[in-house]
């Protein structure tokens, strides 16, 4: 019986990391539910412009010489979603302990569990039916003179035989060669698509399409060089053809998303020639990055609501790869979401978009192949509808300095599942835009 006890002990000092962890995490969903959620408004003023003309706008990024933002937006989101998580209630505590002892007879502490006990279940969005498109767009922000037709303009593909097949992710641009890479979840295999930008004539002429075994679930890049960039898989399973292991990978917090350093020279010189690829970190359900520095860069964790920084150096063994950098994690930054995409603001600070509060988004993502879509909504019995007039995926935008820490910005429902926010620190003003939203969310300061 002492060694059985003994035993039980030591599971339970093991299991206890893991279940602080994830008991943190859970607790933020409970906490940030849509009538519970602390709203936070530190902008001057604000709006939503353009919610009749884009919409599923996941990424977007400032070309600030310019005044002008570049935004990749996809509805075919709405049927088509390669990495989406929706959320099942399920107590966890009963399945490792038979009981959840002492919560079911005080309410408050009862729910509490149930809010623990929230796993994420990855199930992809993979509807039938005709799957539209995704498109980019440049906005001239600095102009606020111009209508709304004058201010976004679609961009024109040219020589991009995968415009069909378009699913934009994650994207960044190189300004002095005007080329643009977007992280795109093609049907056949993912691809980092290659883009030459012509801002006076908006058009977008395909270059290239870059793919790689260990580019399998792309979702955030940050440029190193012209020739050079770190790239984030999400999952090391990915939903679509494992999606046990990949709910296992997410449930568990298990370190199976990955940076990856991508070199491209070599196909740039020789089409036939493979691109260099190599891991560099690894970590849960990794998602947005961005490069404070030379030396530091930063990773978002969704799974861990977490931020990560790493120092980045060259190799100092012969034995390694030539020119593979090294990522060493230096520390974490905890934030009261899950983290998104990254940005980097011209005065060094570091935007974050996220999640509050994950099983609204997942309803809402549900739900949009419906809400969005006059013929379904017509068609849809008076729940549904009432649904698609009440149901919401709350938002949250944070700045995080060196000097300051973390600051939030905005915390509300009003503009829905906020995923970026990318800042003009020289305008003062900045643009979140959302994963399932109508339009763009435009503040000023």
């Amino acid at each position: 019986m002492a060694f059985k006890a003994a035993i039980g002990v030591i599971a339970l000092a093991l299991l206890s990391p893991f279940l602080y962890d994830r008991g943190q995490v859970s607790f933020l969903f409970w906490k940030n539910a849509p009538h519970r959620l602390a709203k936070v408004n530190t902008f001057a003023s604000h709006e939503v412009r353009f919610s009749d003309r884009i919409r599923s706008c996941e990424d977007a990024l400032m070309v600030e010489s310019e005044g002008v933002a570049i935004i990749g937006c996809d509805p075919g989101r709405e049927r088509w979603n390669t990495v989406m998580v929706s959320i099942t209630y399920r107590h966890l505590f009963i399945y490792l302990f038979g009981s959840c002892y002492g919560c079911a007879h005080i309410s408050d502490i009862n729910r509490f569990c149930v809010a623990l006990s929230l796993t994420i279940i990855p199930k992809g969005v993979f509807l039938p039916g005709p799957i539209e498109s995704g498109k980019l767009y440049i906005f001239n922000y600095k102009d606020a003179s111009l209508s709304d037709d004058e201010a976004l303009k679609q961009l024109e593909f040219v020589d991009f035989k995968f415009q069909n097949d378009f699913h934009t992710l994650g994207m960044a641009y190189d300004e002095p060669t005007s080329t643009l890479f977007v992280a795109s979840h093609r049907h056949d295999y993912p691809a980092i698509e290659m883009f030459k930008l012509d801002l006076e004539a908006y058009t977008a002429t395909h270059l290239h399409s870059v793919q790689h075994a260990l580019i399998h679930g792309p979702n955030s890049i940050v440029l190193i060089n012209d020739h050079e960039f770190y790239v984030t898989n999400d999952h090391h399973f990915l939903v679509k053809d494992h999606p046990i292991l990949n709910k296992l990978e997410t449930n568990l917090g298990l370190p199976g998303g990955s940076v990856v350093h991508v070199d491209i020279s070599p196909t740039l010189k020789d089409p036939e020639a493979p691109v260099q690829a190599a891991i560099v970190a690894r970590l849960a359900f990794a998602n947005g990055i961005e490069l404070l520095n030379d030396t530091t860069a930063v990773v978002a964790s969704s799974a861990k609501a977490a931020v990560y920084f790493f120092s980045v150096n060259k190799p100092e063994s012969n034995t390694e790869p030539s020119g593979l950098p090294r990522f060493t994690r230096l520390s974490k930054v905890r934030v009261p979401f899950a983290p998104d995409n990254l940005s980097v603001s011209k005065d060094g600070g570091l935007m974050i978009a996220g999640h509050p509060h994950v099983p609204s988004l997942g309803k809402f993502t549900k739900t949009r192949h419906i809400c969005n879509s006059p013929e379904e909504l017509a068609k849809a019995d008076a729940r549904m509808q009432e649904t698609c007039k009440t149901v919401s995926a709350p938002s949250w935008a944070a700045r995080w300095t060196e000097a300051g820490g973390l600051e939030n910005l905005y915390s509300d429902v009003e503009y829905p599942s906020s995923a970026t926010a990318v800042r003009d620190s020289d305008r003062k003003m900045g643009i979140i835009s959302g994963l399932y939203a109508k339009g763009i969310f435009l503040w000023k300061e």
